[in-house]
């Protein structure tokens, strides 16, 4: 199953991360918060491993090791006074790849088989990281917004899908390809351009929701910071 389809309904924020460390309890309840936040970072998490070690095998076996570690409390002191929650994630799995090239160095020199330009280290930039955890927040909020349409039957994800597609044509394009219907007629150009603002702000208003669950007890100073940093504030203009 796709992952970012595993992702489209699951909630989590700094509260529920706290709740998750701080109780020993083996109770459904956390137990279910501990797979939801699992799954949520899935995707960011392994295609970040995979840059570090180009290996889709080793990648997963690093994905599934962070899930172990993160289901025994290592990653506890992932806290809200801390920072924002990508830097505490990007810094642990790239720890999480240096480890893995020690220990295949140390597997090579005892076979002596260590090749001359063996990489030794997770040597990604920054901007990788950053990258991946902004379509990750991109993908979520998309999942949110279609599931926003689908409870208040409304066009939203529909129309900003099809814009994201055909950014260039017009609004007459735009309604004949719309597969929504009103009244059993084709939508009227006006309705697609008012719809399609609409959607836009909400789209905006989600992805903010999405970026203030890394942060603690963020305010809108804090979201509108992070959101430029990971170049996402253009989303959120109305």
């Amino acid at each position: 199953m796709d992952s970012q389809h595993r992702l489209s309904n699951i909630e989590t924020n700094w509260t529920e991360l706290g709740f998750v460390h701080q109780n020993n309890d083996r109770s459904s309840c956390v137990e279910e918060l501990r797979r939801a936040f699992l799954l949520r970072y899935a995707g960011s998490v392994y295609n970040y491993l995979l840059k570090c070690v180009r290996d889709a095998h080793a990648a997963d076996d690093l994905a599934q090791e962070f899930a172990i570690r993160f289901l025994r409390g290592q990653y506890i002191n992932a806290a809200p006074d801390r920072g924002r929650f990508r830097d505490y994630l990007k810094k642990s799995l790239t720890n999480l790849a240096n480890d893995f090239f020690r220990r295949k160095s140390s597997e090579q020199k005892m076979l002596g088989k260590v090749a001359r330009d063996q990489q030794t280290t997770a040597d990604q930039p920054e901007a990788d990281f950053d990258e991946i955890w902004r379509q990750e927040l991109l993908a979520q909020t998309w999942n949110s917004l279609r599931d926003y349409s689908s409870a208040s039957n409304n066009a939203y994800y529909e129309i900003l899908r099809l814009r994201a597609e055909l950014p260039d044509e017009s609004m007459a394009v735009l309604s004949t390809k719309l597969t929504v219907q009103i009244d059993g007629k084709v939508p009227t150009e006006d309705w697609v351009r008012q719809t399609l603002l609409r959607a836009r702000k909400k789209y905006g208003e989600l992805l903010r929701c999405e970026v203030a669950r890394t942060l603690s007890n963020a305010d809108s100073r804090q979201i509108d910071e992070e959101l430029a940093a990971l170049g996402l504030l253009i989303y959120c203009s109305n």
